[in-house]
């Protein structure tokens, strides 16, 4: 039994160095090559999970116009509302989890946006596990 837990920690360890090592600085590097830059640790971590979120659902069959339909409508009355002009990534992934809900779309509670939004007042572990998590 506790070799299985061993084995378990340590694919997790290596899949942490890999998300890292190699997902996160080659995500970051194509956002910078299209022009999206990231203030800050939780920038990131709302990208990644926009990120995730669309590489799941394309993967899953949902359509893609429908459910970006649904977030620009979204965006539109939040921001109508609050009378911004700029989108934030921030803004963007509450809208992609409003159309989740209205949809049916189950998801859990590190994929939701305020997870994203605490991630500034963490330790370096719990970053690397909320990176893997939704990643």
């Amino acid at each position: 039994m506790a070799d299985t837990a061993n084995n378990e920690h340590t694919k997790i360890a290596a899949l942490q160095n890999i998300v890292n090592a190699q997902y996160v600085p080659e995500f970051v590097k194509t956002c910078a090559e299209l022009g999206l830059q990231f203030e800050n640790e939780t920038d990131l971590a709302h990208a990644l999970q926009l990120n995730g979120k669309f590489a799941s659902l394309v993967s899953s069959g949902v359509s893609i116009d429908t459910l970006v339909d649904s977030i620009v409508t979204n965006l539109n009355v939040k921001h109508a509302s609050e009378g911004q002009i700029k989108l934030s990534l921030a803004s963007m992934n509450y809208a992609l989890d409003a159309s989740l809900d209205a949809a049916g779309i189950p998801s859990g509670e590190m994929n939701k946006a305020a997870s994203a939004d605490s991630i500034s007042a963490v330790s370096d572990d719990e970053l690397l596990n909320f990176l893997n998590v939704v990643s």
